[in-house]
């Protein structure tokens, strides 16, 4: 009797002591109240069936209709637990990675248009190459590659040589928020307070607080083929302990949903990428919103990545008229997505914040010429060789491009060094160097390579040969019709009550903008300007605000994400 009294208990009190406690750590932990009140009509109707078996048992409960009404009383108190108050923040960045303003134009993205219309906006110059790495350091300290240092993919906090603007707000004593911009990791804690959590270069899932681990260790835990990352909690366990860093009952519920078809549906690898990618940017909204209102810091900044990782695997659909897969919106779900959480950021933030939405780079569809030339370089072999004369090399692939890079402070001569080794990769049948080099003015240590081949077929592939290997290893074809990573980004700086205005800047400009919007000085030594009058006199420099650099550590790349979007193989 003992065991049924327990179980009558654990159906009615257990569920909904765990609801309560969810929606009391985390006030917008139930945002899809319907599936809340099924579950708690469920427990309900459960705690009935029980009371009719055990009644002889349980004399003082003469009506089982009372714990149903009760539990339903107790939910509809969580449901009008009020939202915490807006953030009185100076200013919040929203990176949005790979936009570009005829993609925003032709998805749809509402919350993004409106705030056009008090916003400074327009088109964000990016230079050569376009990798995220390097693009987000040059927004976030408004110098070029060849001083902020930053390079290719294997690359940490520490790397950086030029302060970036959440080092100089922090000295300035505003606290800051940075969730998942690249290059933070491992995280450097603020004076001012804050919180950081790294973007997916990240080797571990250390987080500045540690609790907001969790996020990391979910998204390392996915890596099929890293080592001694792999989280020693539970899938249960992570879950449970991120609901009170922010976790929602509707990513909870996506989360079940999209296990259930992997285990049991077997969906192909885009339908699972696709959903993947949305799912992670809703657990970055969940986790990011619920620490702005914890930690409420004066400068906060997001990046959202779905844009442009779909944008690398699912650009091929985003023109299909006949038998789509079920995947072929992944592109357009993605903006959509990204305008409901700016729409969502917005409405967390007081109305005097100023919103900086910016991407790091356009995305376009492939030109006629890059359609017509079906092959690209591969970087895997071509390092395997490279590495016994050059052991910090490194390689990135975008399209048709590769650029090689040394270690900042290379001299000439190495560089010079390695030409000469690209030169002697000779095609059998016409004697001809398979690479060409290019200097690269804003990387002093890196070069630009890509192929002389005219054309490529399958049979060359196999026929020919480069010093004794068949071309297969150097070369490999590709499908047509892909997307690209294309120069002009977009940006948005919103204030309410600015009247509009529209005007193309670089990236070295959004620095400074940002020290004018925070009123703090401007460097003598940055070389953008801002788009915002700053009275405050110039200092020099704020390099010495950089992290000190720190003795390096094995860099443990998340070569299967990089893979997929094809910097590498």
């Amino acid at each position: 009797m003992k065991g049924l009294i327990g179980i009558f208990s654990c159906g009615t009190l257990v569920p909904l002591i765990a609801f309560s406690w969810a929606v009391w750590v985390n006030p917008l932990f139930l945002d899809r109240p319907f599936f809340g009140g099924l579950f708690c009509l469920g427990c309900g109707l459960f705690s009935c069936a029980l009371f009719w078996r055990l009644k002889d048992h349980l004399p003082r409960l003469q009506n089982p209709y009372r714990w149903l009404l009760g539990q339903l009383f107790v939910y509809v108190f969580l449901c009008l637990r009020p939202s915490p108050s807006p953030l009185d923040a100076q200013l919040l960045v929203v990176g949005i990675d790979g936009a570009h303003w005829d993609l925003v134009e032709r998805f749809h993205m509402p919350t993004l248009m409106s705030l056009r219309q008090n916003s400074i906006y327009g088109s964000l110059q990016a230079d050569e190459p376009l990798f995220s790495p390097l693009l987000w350091t040059t927004i976030a300290s408004g110098k070029r590659p060849d001083e902020h240092g930053i390079r290719g993919f294997r690359t940490q906090s520490t790397d950086a040589q030029s302060a970036r603007f959440w080092e100089i707000a922090d000295a300035n004593g505003m606290s800051v928020g940075l969730y998942k911009w690249l290059v933070t990791w491992p995280p450097v804690p603020f004076q001012s307070g804050g919180f950081v959590v790294p973007a997916w270069l990240a080797s571990t899932p250390e987080t500045w607080p540690e609790n907001l681990s969790v996020v990391k260790e979910i998204e390392l835990s996915k890596r099929l083929r890293r080592r001694n990352v792999m989280t020693p909690r539970s899938t249960v366990a992570l879950a449970v302990a991120g609901i009170p860093l922010g976790f929602r009952l509707s990513t909870l519920i996506d989360s079940v949903q999209l296990y259930l078809q992997q285990r049991w549906l077997n969906p192909s690898e885009e339908l699972v990428a696709w959903a993947q990618q949305l799912l992670r940017i809703q657990m970055d909204r969940d986790v990011f919103i619920q620490q702005l209102h914890t930690h409420r810091p004066d400068v906060a900044a997001i990046t959202l990545y779905a844009t442009d990782a779909l944008g690398h695997t699912h650009w091929k659909w985003l023109d299909c008229k006949s038998s789509c897969p079920p995947y072929a919106n992944a592109v357009p779900e993605a903006y959509a997505q990204a305008d409901a959480v700016l729409h969502e950021l917005k409405a967390h933030v007081s109305p005097d914040t100023a919103i900086l939405v910016l991407s790091d780079h356009g995305f376009r569809a492939a030109t006629a010429a890059d359609a017509a030339q079906r092959f690209q370089p591969k970087t895997e072999q071509l390092l395997t060789q490279l590495q016994t004369a050059f052991p910090k090399l490194d390689a990135a692939k975008l399209g048709q491009k590769m650029v090689l890079s040394l270690p900042l402070g290379t001299r000439q001569s190495d560089l010079d060094n390695l030409v000469g080794a690209l030169n002697d990769f000779v095609v059998s049948e016409s004697g001809e160097a398979l690479y060409r080099t290019e200097l690269l003015p804003h990387i002093p240590n890196g070069i630009g390579v890509t192929l002389r081949l005219d054309r490529v077929t399958e049979s060359d592939l196999q026929r020919l040969t480069v010093n004794a290997l068949p071309l297969s290893a150097y070369v490999s074809l590709q499908e047509p019709h892909s997307g690209s990573h294309d120069s002009m980004g977009i940006f948005a700086l919103y204030r309410q009550g600015t009247p509009s205005k529209e005007q193309s800047i670089h990236q070295l400009d959004i620095l400074p903008s940002i020290l004018a919007l925070l009123k703090v000085n401007p460097a003598a030594d940055l070389e953008g300007r801002s788009i915002l009058e700053n009275p405050l006199l110039p200092i020099p420099s704020y390099n010495h605000l950089r992290v000190s650099p720190q003795p390096s550590e094995e860099i443990d790349v998340n070569t299967e994400f990089l893979e997929q979007l094809g910097y590498i193989e």
